[in-house]
């Protein structure tokens, strides 16, 4: 079960939330939201077709990124970790995606966050165990 709680959201505040959750029942909790707030939240199930087939999309241009990289050849076995998972993502299945990306290496979520895929970002930090 994925829970998350947050506070009161104020002023122009933007928020943009993604989870990636295992199934089962999930939920976000929110404070007070007021007029000038934007608020922006989903909960990626990696069940669901849908969610793994935007996963597998942003895993795809996250290795396309990792291969031209220099640490791509420092660091073979975490591409062809990221490899894998982009693969099993691809196939739909979320659990194989999550066990490949628990062995790639923080350089790979440090690549993610400087050319901006949060779906990538997010689903790593998951698989790692960093969120």
């Amino acid at each position: 079960m994925t829970t998350i709680k947050y506070g009161n959201q104020h002023d122009d505040s933007e928020s943009h939330h993604e989870i990636i959750s295992d199934g089962g029942s999930s939920n976000i909790g929110f404070g007070d939201q007021f007029d000038r707030s934007k608020l922006d939240s989903r909960i990626l199930d990696l069940r669901d077709p849908a969610d793994i087939a935007l996963i597998a999309d942003e895993l795809a241009a996250l290795t396309r990124q990792v291969e031209h990289s220099p640490q791509a050849k420092a660091h073979p076995e975490d591409l062809r970790a990221l490899k894998e998972a982009t693969a099993s993502a691809a196939a739909g299945n979320g659990d194989s995606a999550k066990a490949a990306l628990k062995s790639v290496g923080k350089w790979v979520l440090d690549t993610a966050t400087a050319i901006g895929t949060p779906l990538a970002i997010q689903f790593l930090k998951t698989a790692i165990g960093l969120s």
